[in-house]
């Protein structure tokens, strides 16, 4: 049982430590941002999230 715990522990933070080798090896390390409004080939494309086209269709009205 306690093997399993510590395993599982291990594991953990190994997943973590990779995740976070960008962050901690680079000066200005932080994760990509996920908003659609930050991303430039979705912005040229047009595309923008939901709650940005619902304030724009409110503000018509």
């Amino acid at each position: 049982m306690i093997k399993a715990f510590l395993i599982a522990v291990g594991i953990l933070l190994i997943a973590i430590v990779l995740l976070a080798v960008k962050i901690l090896f680079t000066k200005k390390g932080k994760f990509p941002s996920l908003h659609i409004n930050e991303n430039v080939a979705l912005r040229k494309k047009g595309i923008t999230c939901a709650h940005s086209q619902d304030k724009l269709e409110q503000k018509k009205k």
